[in-house]
């Protein structure tokens, strides 16, 4: 795209190797996929941090800092959100035909 400003006025021109419809979608898909292993990766970095806290569970419940019935419903819950995010991994490694 090329700007140029007369006085007041900005004109803007477009190129003449605009992308056709085809190309664009080509490219969005390229994206998408480029995308998509960005998202495992980050999926993957958190899922390391979401066991760290799963292994501090074991951690409280041994000190006995909270009754075990806390600890009990706080595992099931990180336990949860680390089954969504494992699955949320395989969709995206799906996709990207891994």
């Amino acid at each position: 795209m090329v700007i140029e400003a007369v006085g007041f006025r900005v004109t803007l021109s477009y190129p003449a190797w605009r992308l056709t419809r085809e190309q664009e979608m080509k490219q969005a898909e390229r994206n998408q996929e480029a995308m998509g292993g960005f998202i495992v990766a980050c999926l993957k970095r958190a899922l390391k941090y979401w066991n760290l806290a799963l292994n501090a569970t074991a951690r409280v419940e041994q000190s006995k800092l909270l009754p075990a019935t806390d600890v009990s419903h706080y595992r099931a819950d990180l336990l949860s959100v680390r089954q969504d995010i494992l699955s949320l991994m395989q969709r995206f490694r799906s996709k990207l035909g891994g």
